[in-house]
């Protein structure tokens, strides 16, 4: 990645205004408005069908191979668009567990998996058929890993 590269994707990201950031807003408010999100906070539960309309709206495809049912985007496309979607929706929770989803776990399949894993695993993740979750813990640390 050049410089030049780098200054575009950061100022980009910058921009109150972008467009990608613009519209993933505008979705957000229509397609992720619920009204039963006061009493699911007060439950702690999570909401599933905003998570797959999420995977409809393609954000956890973004940076996946088209092969796979992704975009094939850089990752600025990502962060712009889960940040429109932390705009437009009220559910943080929800906003971030797309995120995590995307850069914990699909990142390393993508990255690291075998063609045989990311699609036996990578495709459905995309679709929010499975859900994805990271976790870590050290001998000396728990889950610390800093520590």
């Amino acid at each position: 990645m050049s410089l030049g590269t780098v200054d575009l994707a950061l100022d980009a990201l910058l921009d109150v205004d972008h467009p990608i950031k613009a519209a993933a807003a505008e979705w957000a408010a229509v397609n992720l408005a619920d009204p039963t999100f006061a009493q699911r906070e007060r439950d702690c539960t999570f909401w599933a069908e905003g998570f797959r309309r999420i995977a409809a709206f393609g954000a956890l495809g973004i940076m996946a191979p088209p092969e796979l049912g992704g975009g094939g985007g850089p990752l600025a496309e990502l962060l712009l668009t889960l940040e429109g979607l932390g705009y437009g929706c009220e559910d943080y929770g929800l906003v971030f567990a797309a995120g995590a989803q995307v850069l914990s776990t699909q990142n390393a399949l993508q990255r690291f998996g075998t063609a045989q894993q990311q699609q036996r695993y990578l495709a459905p993740l995309l679709r929010a058929e499975r859900r994805g979750a990271f976790c870590m813990s050290e001998p000396e640390s728990g889950s610390d890993a800093f520590a």
